[in-house]
């Protein structure tokens, strides 16, 4: 059996790598933002993709963002309509 070495199978492992060391370098120096930030958004894409590995190999289930949205818009409407407490 061969090991593949292609870059596009290993990219969610190194953007979170290649991430860290960005954002430790952005500290030391100033780097292109925008660079600096499609790394952090890969890092960020691909910390969601491992999470959703790990949530399927396990059986659980992994909360949308739409989902998530919904309920924090939901849960700010019970709070505007919740009578106040009077003191």
């Amino acid at each position: 059996m061969t090991a593949k070495l292609r870059l596009a199978d290993r990219v969610n492992d190194l953007l979170p790598i290649l991430g860290f060391g960005a954002a430790i370098a952005s500290l030391a120096m100033p780097l292109n933002p925008f660079l600096v930030g499609v790394i952090l958004a890969g890092s960020v894409i691909a910390a969601v993709h491992h999470a959703e590995v790990v949530a399927h190999r396990v059986g659980g289930q992994v909360v949308g963002l739409r989902e998530l949205v919904g309920r924090l818009q939901q849960h700010r409407e019970d709070l505007q309509h919740r009578p106040r407490a009077r003191p």
